[in-house]
């Protein structure tokens, strides 16, 4: 299960359209055969549900549409009638309805969910990422190079003689400089690498993929910033 969600987070929207577009003519063949005596009304919020979370509420708001025809062609398929053609109309909005406020909420939920995941990944303090984070990938970075063998390359930074700042500067001025010099290395890295704090003013930085021949010039030949 921990191995299928990254896979489905990976398909494209084309992807979830086209499986979200099947599901609901398959849902429509079924529910057209069972006739209107049987409803299945629930069983459409799942391509709805499934495009909302990994598509985005705009294709899921699609699906919504696609889902209330399908259940309207159906109905009108299996000869149901009513007293008067507005009845048609105020069922279809109400189905509508119902779907779109579904899928809007899956999706305000997914956007929470994902917003809380970025909180939790990146330190308050200097923008570095988290140390649970940093241990996260870690393992799968570790993982990775034991499988391929392709170089990985950890670098600790300890901050020299910081407690010296806080004391005669104060704790303000310690969080400024500690900003700062993180700034400063996320320039110096790629987007691939990873800079984090573990606490303090201990950081280490993982190379990704591939390293330099020859050491980047501006951190081999750095100076100190204190």
């Amino acid at each position: 299960m921990m191995g299928l969600m990254p896979f489905l987070e990976k398909r494209s929207k084309l992807f979830w359209g086209v499986v979200g577009f099947i599901l609901v003519v398959v849902l429509g063949i079924v529910d057209y055969l069972t006739g209107v005596e049987l409803s299945i009304t629930l069983f459409y919020l799942i391509p709805i549900f499934l495009v909302t979370w990994f598509a985005g509420g705009n294709l899921g708001l699609v699906m919504s549409a696609a889902s209330v025809m399908t259940w309207f062609l159906t109905d009108y398929a299996n000869g149901l009638i009513y007293s008067n053609v507005m009845v048609y109309v105020w069922n279809t909005l109400i189905r509508l309805g119902f779907f779109i406020v579904s899928s809007r909420l899956l999706s305000e939920l997914r956007k929470a969910l994902n917003t809380i995941q970025e909180s939790a990944r990146v330190d308050f303090l200097t923008g570095a990422k988290s140390v649970r984070y940093f241990y996260e990938l870690a393992r799968i970075e570790i993982s990775r190079y034991q499988r391929t063998k392709h170089p990985l390359t950890l670098a600790y930074i300890d901050l020299d003689n910081f407690k010296a700042i806080n004391d005669h500067l104060g704790h303000t001025t310690g969080d400024m400089v500690l900003r700062v010099i993180t700034e400063s290395v996320q320039r110096q890295i790629r987007p691939a690498d990873l800079l984090a704090r573990l606490g303090g003013v201990n950081s280490p930085c993982f190379c990704r993929r591939r390293v330099r021949r020859k050491p980047n010039k501006s951190l081999a030949g750095s100076t100190p910033i204190l």
